[in-house]
């Protein structure tokens, strides 16, 4: 949907952006529940959130396709599937896309287990939280702002694997730490 919306020519500008406003949300977000939670209580923060959620489902309707794709109609899900693996595993840069796709995937299962790092690790409740997800948001943020200056290389594509590579370690190394 992205390069319909952007054209080709400018989607590693778009993705950069897109991924620079989420890591904004990475920390907004939390700030943003937290006060609300903290004056108003936790069933609003929950109504605010839902709020912004049909916000951002309701926005969409006004995106605006230069080229709509054109489909064909489908014998099933699982064909399409098995059909877009096939696709990927023939396209040797979309294959390594994959696998940083999956890599950062896999590394992200760590996010559920920073309330855990705030409360062992930092020695504190919601503040050592609330620091790591700021920290986590604006670290985002920088890098995003950095590829949306960076120039496209094959250089750049190494340094988000290495990314990748030594977060999953730190991952590793935490999980290994003496309790």
């Amino acid at each position: 949907m992205v390069v319909d919306v952007v054209g080709r020519e400018r989607i590693f500008g778009a993705n950069a952006l897109s991924s620079a406003l989420t890591n904004v949300g990475r920390f907004a977000g939390p700030g943003a529940g937290g006060w609300i939670l903290a004056n108003h209580g936790a069933g609003t923060a929950f109504y605010a959130v839902g709020a912004v959620l049909l916000a951002s489902a309701g926005l969409i309707w006004f995106v605006d396709l230069e080229n709509p794709p054109k489909t064909e109609p489908t014998k099933s899900i699982m064909d399409d599937f098995k059909q877009g693996i096939r696709y990927i595993s023939s396209t040797p840069e979309l294959r390594w896309l994959a696998l940083l796709a999956l890599a950062i995937m896999f590394s992200s299962m760590a996010l559920p287990l920073i309330p855990r790092w705030a409360r062992d690790l930092l020695g504190t409740g919601a503040n050592g939280y609330a620091f790591l997800l700021v920290a986590s948001g604006i670290g985002g943020l920088v890098g995003a702002i950095t590829l949306i200056f960076a120039p496209p290389s094959k250089q750049l594509a190494r340094v988000l694997l290495i990314v990748v590579a030594v977060h999953a370690v730190a991952g590793v190394a935490y999980a290994l730490r003496p309790p």
